[in-house]
């Protein structure tokens, strides 16, 4: 039987910036452009977060794109009406094991 890995991931629109990675080295914080000293952040940054499922086999599904958060009855509805017909069509049914990660969403 072939293993499927499934995983999420948020993306958002905003840039992560890290203080301990980025840093320049300056005389003073005068002759340092502003647009690199202030990192702008928005409040609520827009974000969509994709679903990916990866076989031993080497076959990658195509993301699944969901809008907004991921919860547990979401997380059953995806599973029932994208993920397992995915898997049925590629794999026949029973022929393959997914493998959930421990997402609070995947146990509850």
């Amino acid at each position: 039987k072939n293993i499927v890995f499934s995983d999420e991931k948020n993306w958002l629109v905003d840039m992560h910036h890290n203080r301990r990675n980025s840093r320049y080295v300056a005389k003073d914080k005068d002759c340092v452009d502003p647009s690199i000293r202030y990192v702008a952040r928005s409040k609520f940054p827009a974000k969509a977060m994709s679903f990916g499922l990866a076989g031993t086999d080497g076959f990658v599904f195509k993301p699944i794109w969901i809008d907004g958060s991921l919860n547990s009855a979401g997380y059953i509805e995806l599973l029932n009406k994208k993920v397992l017909p995915a898997l049925d069509d590629h794999y026949g049914v029973g022929n393959y094991i997914l493998q959930q990660d421990g997402a609070p969403c995947h146990t509850s």
